[in-house]
């Protein structure tokens, strides 16, 4: 089992799946190497308590009716075992629709251009008069996304964590942020059209035609009450409603 989890993302679910994953290959070697049916029951229970371990840590509430066996330890194990594997394989591939709709696949050129805006926005940064706890802040956000850039697919979460405490802080510096914040929308330009280039990309639906509501109706009273209503009975004449 790793020592260092540092860094697993942020999300519980995939989280869990990349820890389970490894647990249920340390426990198939175990059981390959087992020299006897004690020893790989052994292995399994605590393969099952390393994993309930997880399940409690992560809240995957999915799995927490699973206790550990005090007996027939094997058939439950094997049982645990199989219904994990059946929920990574649900949980991966549930985690590979976020994640691809949550990235975008970029091209090498989209790649450099990105990469020459990253070093723009460091030396804005820089150059920025504001808190230096802010900045680092910021350029360490920024350093975390420029890691995204050349893998497979190119999250959005470290940008639009940048994004947001950007915004917390022009709210503070005003304009001083400006030249930051041009540079961030040369950004997230670049990866909406990577993202249009997929056919992937979810726009909000248009506003819909604003209507006024209809004028309530008038209430009146019953049509033979209206006939009864005559001059003859006076200004003090009330009709029924």
């Amino acid at each position: 089992m790793r020592d260092n989890f540092d860094d697993l993302p942020d999300d519980p679910l995939e989280a869990f799946v990349i820890l389970a994953k490894e647990l249920n290959a340390k426990l198939e070697k175990q059981i390959e190497e087992s020299p006897s049916f004690q020893t790989a029951e052994k292995y399994r229970l605590q393969h099952m308590s390393d994993v309930l371990s997880l399940i409690k840590e992560l809240e995957i509430t999915e799995l927490s009716n699973w206790r550990l066996p005090s007996q027939n330890i094997t058939d439950v194990s094997q049982k645990f075992y199989v219904n994990l594997h059946s929920y990574i394989l649900g949980a991966s591939v549930r985690n590979s629709k976020i994640n691809k709709r949550n990235s975008a696949n970029l091209n090498e050129a989209t790649k450099a251009r990105i990469h020459n805006l990253i070093n723009e926005i460091r030396r804005t940064l820089d150059s920025l008069h504001i808190d230096d706890r802010k900045r680092n802040s910021l350029m360490a956000k920024l350093n975390a996304f420029a890691s995204d850039i050349d893998k497979k697919r190119t999250r959005f979460d470290n940008l639009m964590g940048m994004i947001l405490e950007a915004s917390v802080v022009a709210k503070e510096v005003g304009e001083t942020l400006n030249p930051f914040n041009e540079f961030l929308k040369r950004v997230t330009d670049l990866l909406s059209v990577a993202k249009e280039d997929e056919g992937t990309l979810s726009l909000p639906p248009s506003s819909p035609t604003l209507e006024l509501p209809a004028p309530p109706k008038q209430i009146t009273g019953p049509e033979s009450d209206k006939e009864q209503t005559t001059e003859s009975d006076g200004p003090d004449s009330k009709s029924v409603v």
